[in-house]
């Protein structure tokens, strides 16, 4: 490993080098023929946002179960544009919830904070830098945190609208469907927008279609 590619992996949050690669990402160890499809679509469409292809858009979107492969295309994300000297930030559910709730737990206790200017009051410095600027965001693990504490999920919002109207490059993965409770009406009619966001929806395909992938939803409601 090249010592460039060392410190754009630092910079995303690795002390070493992701065994996930693409290279190592075979859709044709599954055994359905239409799991191989679904997979190989994932995986083509990971890449081609990984390399700013000109079809690709500055949000893509994983939902789907356990073991399709999302943190292993999120994390081999990260090595490509470690390859290509691109910055990078990969945030887990664990990372992010630590940084919340150390900075507001204190302040906070369990009560939701009523400020206008939540993020700053709340938020802070190295997760504005990591999360709100950074030049491209991979968020693993969406909303897979402790839902007692209100504010994390309003900085979260927080993070998506602002990476959403400023148009920066932001991937998501998550085991919930898109129509999930943390994604308030503001950023579910943003998730709408096809010029923003590309949303594959793979709990529901039964017999794989790309087509299918691409499901219309009603914003608002709980898995």
């Amino acid at each position: 490993m090249s010592n460039k590619k060392e410190l754009y992996l630092r910079v995303a949050g690795f002390d070493s080098e992701p065994e996930e690669t693409f290279n190592n990402f075979d859709p044709k160890q599954h055994p359905k023929p239409e799991d191989r499809q679904r997979t190989q679509f994932m995986k083509d469409r990971v890449i081609s946002w990984s390399l700013e292809d000109q079809n690709s858009k500055p949000f893509l979107a994983l939902f789907g179960n356990n073991g399709v492969g999302k943190t292993h295309l999120l994390k081999a994300s990260v090595n490509l544009l470690a390859e290509h000297h691109k910055r990078s930030t990969y945030l887990n559910s664990g990372r992010f919830t630590r940084a919340m709730f150390n900075y507001g737990q204190d302040k906070y206790k369990n009560n939701t904070p009523n400020s206008p200017n939540i993020l700053e009051e709340l938020s802070p410095i190295e997760m504005k830098r990591d999360c709100f600027d950074a030049e491209t965001l991979i968020f693993d693990e969406v909303g897979f945190w402790d839902q007692s504490k209100p504010y994390v999920n309003q900085i979260f919002d927080e993070i998506l609208i602002y990476r959403a109207d400023n148009k920066k490059r932001t991937l998501l993965a998550g085991n919930i469907q898109p129509n999930h409770k943390i994604f308030t009406a503001r950023f579910s009619d943003r998730m709408k927008d096809k010029t923003l966001m590309e949303v594959l929806n793979l709990w529901k395909v039964d017999s794989f279609r790309p087509n299918k992938i691409f499901e219309e939803y009603k914003p608002n409601q709980e898995d």
